[in-house]
């Protein structure tokens, strides 16, 4: 026997349950349960239930469609998974998160994830769990998404083309090698993408981060590809990256009015600045602290105290456009001996277009006994 739910239909189950049995349940495209929670086998539905909790006491998948009021912490456990679809709507109490445990998966299609009021937790995947999260809009968190499942490669977290905001935290990726892609964030008050962990590998690409205290923040080892972001009225620091594992690329990023632009502390041979624009930071453009990382076609511009600032710092830098404002230094270097040819560093009304102090011994139009020459020019 075979159940058909019809295109358009409007059906509220109150406290009933509908199961296939030995027949089948067949759903039409926009067909309105009420509530819509859909146990599952691949595309086969399975049974309608009024809870989730008694769809999972009969399965392992499910799909959520409508609006869900949770009154607590809710923990998806191992061998479960959990899919919102398009349209979910998903409300937490202030300070309640959504737990995914090991061995769980948590899916989520353009679905709504909120609090009912104040400030929830946020979306946690605990280690050894697995997901995704597309078109998502995440709002009011504490951490709107944190990735503790350590996993990498085809395993990975994938989070794209979602919107979140309103959160202390956009994402957090410890130790995990998190996908993270054309994704907007705004309005967050302490680090919009945080990745932390020797293990942590993530690839971040294609973002919009905007309005928030800090952009791209990367520590303890962590060694990220960040690539074709979009950052504009960051307060701190739009992109910071600091003791990474093994080398970094920071290239093709577009950060506009910021606290400092990019920050590269530490950071291994082999790493690569590239690029980057970077206009209008109130002081630094670019700060290289104890790492000599490859330098190459960036544009620097306005920045409010240095354009581009070295220490302990014997970077290649070559085909850069640095310039400076009035009163300030293009480009400061102290206990550096970079190597520069092909660049073009401009000053209007600024103290110096070069400055180099504390034994700093920068070559200018070579490289490598003569590998590579090069004017650099230098106006005012």
């Amino acid at each position: 026997m075979t159940l058909t739910f019809k295109n358009g239909s409007d059906i509220t189950l109150d406290s009933h349950t509908i199961q296939k049995g030995s027949g089948t349940l067949f759903v039409e495209s926009n067909v309105n349960f009420t509530p819509d929670i859909r146990l599952m086998s691949g595309s086969t539905v399975l049974g309608l239930y009024t809870t989730i909790d008694d769809a999972f006491n009969n399965g392992s998948e499910l799909h959520l469609r409508g609006e869900f009021i949770f009154n607590d912490t809710y923990t998806l456990t191992s061998g479960r998974k959990l899919v919102a679809q398009d349209g979910a709507l998903l409300k937490y109490p202030s300070g309640k998160t959504l737990e995914i445990a090991g061995g769980a998966t948590l899916e989520g299609n353009n679905a709504t994830f909120t609090s009912i009021s104040g400030t929830w937790g946020g979306i946690y995947y605990q280690e050894n769990s697995s997901g995704s999260l597309s078109g998502c809009t995440i709002t009011h968190a504490t951490t709107a998404i944190r990735d503790l499942s350590e996993k990498t490669g085809q395993d990975a977290l994938v989070l794209s083309s979602n919107t979140i905001s309103d959160a202390s935290y956009g994402i957090i990726s410890l130790n995990s090698s998190t996908y993270i892609f054309y994704n907007n964030l705004t309005d967050i008050t302490t680090r919009a993408i945080n990745t932390s962990g020797v293990n942590a590998s993530p690839e971040i690409t294609f973002n919009e981060i905007s309005n928030s205290k800090n952009g791209i923040y990367c520590s303890n080892g962590s060694t990220p590809y960040i690539y074709e972001n979009t950052l504009s009225d960051i307060e701190a620091y739009a992109i910071y990256c600091s003791g990474s594992n093994e080398s970094v690329v920071i290239s093709n990023n577009e950060l506009s009015n910021t606290g400092y632009g990019i920050m590269s502390l530490n950071v291994p041979a082999g790493s690569e600045i590239s690029d980057n624009t970077i206009s209008n930071a109130l002081t630094f453009g670019l700060y290289v602290y104890n790492g000599s990382p490859l330098i190459e076609s960036n544009a620097i511009t306005e920045s409010g105290l240095f354009g581009l600032y070295f220490v302990n710092s014997n970077s290649e830098m070559h085909n850069n456009l640095i310039t400076g404002g009035s009163g300030n230094y293009a480009f400061m270097m102290y206990s550096s001996s970079p190597v520069l040819y092909y660049n073009t560093i401009s000053v209007t009304d600024a103290l110096w277009a070069v400055y180099a102090n504390n034994g700093s011994d920068p070559l200018f139009g070579q490289y490598e006994n003569y590998t590579y020459t090069g004017f650099n020019y230098m106006s005012s």
